[in-house]
């Protein structure tokens, strides 16, 4: 709400503290489970998170020009199409895009690569997201959240589909990497681009808060689903196929929804402009 030049940049370079913290989390955790123990790992991190938070609570401003009273908080907001179209396309990515952070370790140690090489794929992952969060933002901030998310959804459900031909360690670490960079764009510009479907300044904070509500069931509900899909057979491949089928089915939905959008705002799919 602080730039209205390169916007999407900025969202993106804040959000990459998030794919550091996974990084940093998974290396920190997995020391202390084995030095003080699960229960108390969990203690430790709850006092870093509550500490972190509180300094990001401290120092949050509000711009002025901002808090002025909108339209308020409603429902009423979903009355926009493109705008509620958008956040469909929003929830399903929610839902589909961490499927690979949640089960990419498992999938690993199920093929025969080692604890410590399953676990690294991870931070792997986590590292390659923080270009992911802001590089694409360059273009997305010059032709517009929607345009830059279709074909990066398209590139993450190719990926995903690949998935089942990843059966090596070279490989894993491959499409880690990959997968990584391109869900970066996907995880961080839809709330920037919802800021840009709203239609005055002083309903970005409740569109905003909508979007996050209704993507959080998404959040809430994609991975243990997509979990009750997995094979226990002891094919690992197989094992997991309906889970990189069910992610990338569902973010193609994601992707139908934002040609949706695109098509609600200029009146047509194919037409030119920025959205």
């Amino acid at each position: 709400m602080f730039f209205e030049k390169r916007r999407m940049v900025a969202t993106g370079l804040a959000s990459t503290g998030a794919s550091v913290a996974g990084i940093a989390y998974t290396l920190s955790m997995r020391a202390l489970f084995t030095s003080v123990g699960f229960a108390w790992a969990v203690r430790i991190f709850a006092v870093i998170i509550l500490a972190t938070n509180a300094v990001a609570f401290a120092v949050m401003r509000l711009q002025a020009q901002y808090g002025s009273k909108g339209s308020g908080f409603g429902f009423h907001h979903f009355k926009d199409l493109p705008y509620s179209v958008f956040v469909g396309a929003f929830t399903l990515f929610v839902a589909s895009s961490f499927v690979p952070f949640f089960f990419i370790q498992d999938y690993a140690l199920q093929l025969g690569v080692s604890k410590e090489m399953a676990f690294n794929l991870l931070s792997i992952m986590n590292a390659a997201n923080i270009f992911g969060r802001f590089v694409p933002n360059f273009i997305a901030d010059r032709y517009g959240g929607v345009n830059t998310l279709i074909p990066l959804s398209i590139a993450c459900i190719i990926t995903l589909a690949c998935l089942p031909l990843a059966q090596t360690q070279s490989s894993l670490i491959a499409i880690s990497v990959v997968y990584g960079f391109l869900s970066g764009g996907v995880i961080i510009i839809p709330g920037p681009t919802i800021t840009e479907l709203s239609p005055t300044n002083t309903e970005i904070g409740v569109r905003l808060g909508l979007a996050y509500l209704v993507a959080s069931f998404g959040g809430l509900l994609g991975n243990p689903l997509t979990s009750l899909i997995k094979g226990d057979s002891k094919n690992a491949v197989q094992n997991f196929n309906g889970v990189w089928f069910c992610a990338a089915a569902v973010m193609a939905v994601a992707a139908v929804a934002l040609v949706a959008t695109r098509w609600l705002k200029l009146g047509s799919a194919l037409a030119v402009g920025r959205v």
